[in-house]
């Protein structure tokens, strides 16, 4: 689809609309394309891998928290990773309404949270879901990183 947006022909024939579906298109290297030295943990520090596979309620794009500071957003298709010191953390989606997760993050170690919309009585809600490393690894490698933290 994206290829497709270009027009034939050697003049890129690229209205507004089309120009801003196609920065989506190319936004975030794929996590599996990204050599591993680039996302590599400094010493001191552990991980939280916070991705969302689904597009069910594609419009809702949480804002996630860790300890109350705004990081990055669970957006279908991407993930994000937070390097933060090791100990309990908190980390929280919000949309309308907040939810929230207690993580212990160990030194060297990778923690992921999967974020999962739920549907609700009125609304949708986002939730972070604790996934195994076997269940997360072949998940996120098909996402694209949509930043660091």
């Amino acid at each position: 689809m994206c290829a497709s947006m270009l027009g034939s022909g050697s003049t890129p024939k690229i209205s507004l609309v089309a120009l801003g579906l196609l920065a989506g298109c190319f936004g975030g290297e794929q996590i599996s394309q990204i050599p591993p030295e680039t996302t590599a943990l400094k010493q001191g520090l552990g991980r939280v891998a916070v991705y969302r596979a689904s597009g069910f309620g594609r419009t809702i794009q949480s804002v996630v928290k860790i300890d109350g500071v705004e990081t990055g957003r669970c957006k279908p298709g991407k993930a994000f990773f937070i390097d933060t010191t090791p100990g309990q953390h908190r980390l929280s989606a919000q949309v309308d309404a907040k939810t929230h997760r207690d993580v212990l993050v160990e030194e060297g170690q990778t923690t992921y949270l999967k974020c999962v919309v739920k549907t609700g009585f009125v609304y949708a809600v986002p939730h972070l879901v604790e996934v195994e490393p076997a269940i997360a690894m072949p998940e996120i490698s098909k996402l694209k990183l949509a930043g660091r933290y």
